[in-house]
Parts: C-alpha cells; sequence; structure tokens
C-alpha cells in the first residue's frame, strides 16, 4: 500500500525518533567502490569485508610497493574508513611488544566521544611496519543518541536484578571494612572495594538478544561481582529501557612496603600431580608481599619463624612480571560464599627455602576436608604457571596471558572442599575439591587445569 507523502513522513519522523540503529545493506556496487579506494593504494595487496558489517575485516600490505609505518595506523584507518570529521575516532589503545621485533598495534573506535564495544583494530608491526590490519568497524548512523534516559542508578538496578545475587563482592568487603579499626588492613580492604563497587560506562554496543539483526544501542557497562551465587561478568544495560543487551562472564571455571630482595633462586619440590620438578621461590622479609601486612609461617608447628626476619615465599620474578602463588586458608566457596576477598590471601613460606612433605602435607589423606591442611598442591600450581608462562613464550611468542608480561597470580585452598578452579578476570582460583569420597574432584591444581584457567586469560585479552 502506498503512503501519502504527509503520513510518510509522520512515519519516517517517528522512525528516527527510536534509538535502535540498525544497519542498512549496501549495494554490491557500494562495497566494490570502497575496495576500489582501497586497493587504489599500490601498497594494498588485498582488502576483505565483513559480510555481516559490510566494513573492512583484513587489509594485507604489499611491501614490493612500499610500506607504512606504525605511526600512519590511525590516519590510514580516517582514510580507509571514511571517518566523518567530529563524528567517528579512531585512537592509539595499547601496544603489545612480542619477541623477534614483532608487536601488535591496537586501535579502538568511538563515535562522537563515546567508546564502541567491539569496535576496533589490530595491526601486526614487525621492524616498525605495518604488515596487516585487521578487525571490525561499525557505520553508526549520525541518528544515534549520545544521552542515556535512564541514570546510572536506575541502569544499575537492571543490572543487579539480571544477575538475581543475594550477595556481591562489595557488600563483604564493606562488611569487613565496618568490623576492623585496624589502619593497614582497612587501607587494603579500601583499595579492594574501589575495584569492586560497579561504576557504570556509557558504551555503544549492539544488541545480543537480537541475532538476525545488527542493532546498535547506547548502554551502561558494568561489572558486577556477586558471592551468592558466585559469578562476575561485565552486564550491558540499555540506557534507554533497562533491557540486558549483553552478558559476558570474567569469571571462568572449570565446565604496605616491600623489602628489596634478591632474586628468586631454584627448590627442588615433590609435585602432587607431576612428580619431582623445580620452582623458583624468593627470599623477602617484613610484610607479605600480598596483603600488605606482616608476614607469618604458612606452618608454624612445624618450624621456627621470628616475625620480620627472612623466609621463602612462592615467587618466581625471573618470568615477566612475577609468578606467585598465595594461600586462602579456606576463604571463598560454597557455603560461605566469599569469593573476591583475595587480600586475605598469605604467603606460602619456608624459612630454610627446603620444601618437604613433612612441613607442608600436615593431613595423612589426599582427599576433600584433610587438603585445607595440605600445601603441597599449591606446589602444582605455581610450578604449572611456570610451565604456562613457558609454553606461550616458547610456541606462540607471546608474553604471559596478556602479551605484556602480566603477573600470573595463583590463589590455593579456596573455600572448603571446593570443587572447581576459576579464572576471575584477574587472577588464578584453586579449589581443593571435596574429593572421590564425596564423588567430587582431587585438589584443582594439575598442569591440565592450569594451563586452561590461565588460557582464558589469553582470550580475555585477545578475542574478549
Amino acid at each position: 500500500m502506498l503512503r501519502s507523502p504527509f503520513r510518510y513522513s509522520l512515519w519516517l519522523l517517528n522512525f528516527l525518533s527510536i534509538s535502535i540503529i540498525s544497519f542498512g545493506q549496501k549495494s554490491p556496487q557500494a562495497i566494490e567502490s570502497i575496495k576500489k579506494k582501497i586497493l587504489a593504494d599500490q601498497k594494498i595487496l588485498s582488502v576483505e569485508f565483513s559480510t555481516e558489517r559490510q566494513t573492512p575485516s583484513l587489509i594485507l600490505m604489499d611491501p614490493r610497493h612500499g610500506s607504512y609505518s606504525e605511526k600512519d595506523g590511525s590516519s590510514l584507518l580516517t582514510g580507509w574508513l571514511n571517518m566523518r570529521p567530529g563524528i567517528d575516532q579512531v585512537t592509539l589503545s595499547r601496544t603489545i611488544h612480542l619477541k623477534n621485533n614483532f608487536e601488535t598495534v591496537e586501535f579502538q573506535q568511538s563515535f562522537k566521544g563515546v567508546r564502541v564495544e567491539q569496535g576496533r583494530y589490530k595491526a601486526l608491526v614487525k621492524n616498525g611496519i605495518i604488515q596487516f590490519v585487521t578487525g571490525a568497524w561499525f557505520d553508526i548512523p549520525t541518528t544515534l543518541s549520545q544521552q542515556p534516559v535512564l541514570t546510572e542508578a536506575q541502569a544499575l538496578g537492571y543490572a543487579r536484578s539480571s544477575v538475581n545475587a543475594s550477595r556481591y563482592a562489595w557488600e563483604e568487603i564493606q562488611e569487613l571494612l565496618r568490623k576492623t579499626t585496624n589502619a593497614q588492613l582497612r587501607q587494603v580492604l579500601q583499595k579492594e572495594l574501589n575495584e569492586y563497587l560497579p561504576k557504570g560506562e556509557l558504551v555503544i554496543i549492539r544488541d545480543f538478544t537480537r541475532k538476525e539483526t545488527l542493532i546498535l544501542r547506547l548502554a551502561y557497562k558494568f561489572n558486577i561481582y556477586a558471592t551468592n551465587p558466585l559469578s562476575r561478568g561485565w552486564v550491558y544495560v540499555d540506557a534507554e529501557n533497562g533491557k540486558i543487551l549483553l552478558y559476558d562472564s570474567i569469571l571462568k571455571d572449570f565446565d604496605g612496603k616491600k623489602v628489596p630482595a634478591p632474586p628468586s633462586i631454584d627448590a627442588t619440590v615433590q609435585t602432587r600431580y607431576a612428580g619431582t620438578q623445580v620452582i623458583k621461590t624468593k627470599q623477602i622479609s617484613g610484610n607479605d608481599p600480598n596483603s600488605g601486612l606482616p608476614l607469618v609461617s604458612s606452618h608454624a608447628g612445624n618450624e621456627i619463624y621470628i616475625p620480620g626476619n627472612p623466609t621463602y615465599v612462592l615467587m618466581d620474578d625471573t618470568r615477566g612480571n612475577g609468578i606467585e602463588t598465595y594461600d586462602l586458608n579456606g576463604v571463598g566457596g560454597l557455603p560461605l560464599s566469599i569469593p573476591g576477598l583475595y587480600v586475605q590471601g598469605k604467603s606460602f613460606t619456608d624459612v630454610d627455602n627446603n620444601w618437604t612433605l613433612a612441613e607442608h602435607h600436615r593431613s595423612t589423606g589426599n582427599d576433600g576436608a584433610m587438603e585445607a591442611e595440605n600445601d603441597d598442591i599449591a606446589w602444582d600450581a605455581h610450578w604449572g604457571g611456570e610451565v604456562v608462562y613457558d609454553y606461550w613464550l616458547a610456541k606462540h611468542d607471546r608474553l604471559s596471558f596478556d602479551g605484556n608480561n602480566g603477573k600470573i597470580k595463583s590463589f590455593i585452598h579456596y573455600g572448603p572442599a571446593y570443587d572447581n578452579a576459576f579464572w576471575n578476570g584477574t587472577v588464578m582460583t584453586y579449589g581443593d575439591g571435596s574429593g572421590p569420597a564425596a564423588a567430587g574432584f582431587k585438589a584443582l591444581t594439575s598442569l591440565d587445569v592450569c594451563g586452561h584457567e590461565i588460557g582464558h586469560g589469553v582470550c580475555s585479552h585477545t578475542s574478549d
């Protein structure tokens, strides 16, 4: 049925007043025209387009006809993508240095100053020269509003309702703050609280509930860490109507003053799952490197430790920014449901660097609740962190999980007999397992679990 010009104008005005923005399809001729423009540069070998976004997804360089340096990245993208002045921006977000003079340079898309989630390009650079550029770009209509209807507090309410937890990490920390007057402890707890309090960031993101159509929305992005039941994820809330557009899990599960110290040295240990292995330990004194509180012995009944004196801990400073392993001593998990309070983690210690089973394997059993007394499983996790770091470097020229030598921190004895292990978005966490007697797991610190969980960190820093 044909609309009259007047009725059509009313319909168009009503349509444009809605802040839902869907992508119109470019004609094959339009896409071909963009390709020809890019390929007119003899330094470009080929270009591929995303079928969904209809924008360049891969551009290969042709070194036979010259080259572009990494400093040219922003200007090249501006030209290739026909950016509109004052509307579209691309900014350098980070650079990751690899071996053999390789590096990846990442550029972030924004629209009228608002960051576009998943809108980014990465350039592979060798010896300062761009080899290729790959990524995603969204052609956003100028009608998309940057003004939210909901306040940040209202959007947070929708986010919490979608998570539907009875307890959150920041509430746990606030309760601890109310109960303590210790200035040092309050300082570290406040730091933890600042990390876990959810703060809303306005971003542009596609509506992932609409798989069949690419629809962009203005949304609040929150990091919500729940403790009962346990979960942590990025929650994207539509800034107009409160709809949850995406829940992107951060927590990936299994299915002070520091005193200068000498470099890490070798220690031979009898791991639970990998036999005799050599790990790196470090001699320190004073305050615990994790909590900032005074160091205490991790097995006081089996050795004489004088507070303030040097002792060895599970720290490896020979790999990247470090491999460190700590004891949560049963904090977290069910039924306590207190995750995230990693500031309570303490160092595993040994005064003479002779890590014997007699000292560190205090229970005669290797099952369920008995594992809470056994610290030898920490050696598996510590060694596993070192092996996984070496693997990514040797096989993929990657420096730790983030490509920038990020510190690998592992926390053992999470929760009482907790049947899981997980990457929480920042650190590794291992449960003791409830044991086969309870139809559960043995201690979850074997090398395959270490590799699996730290692999989640790699995914988080590559493909989100």
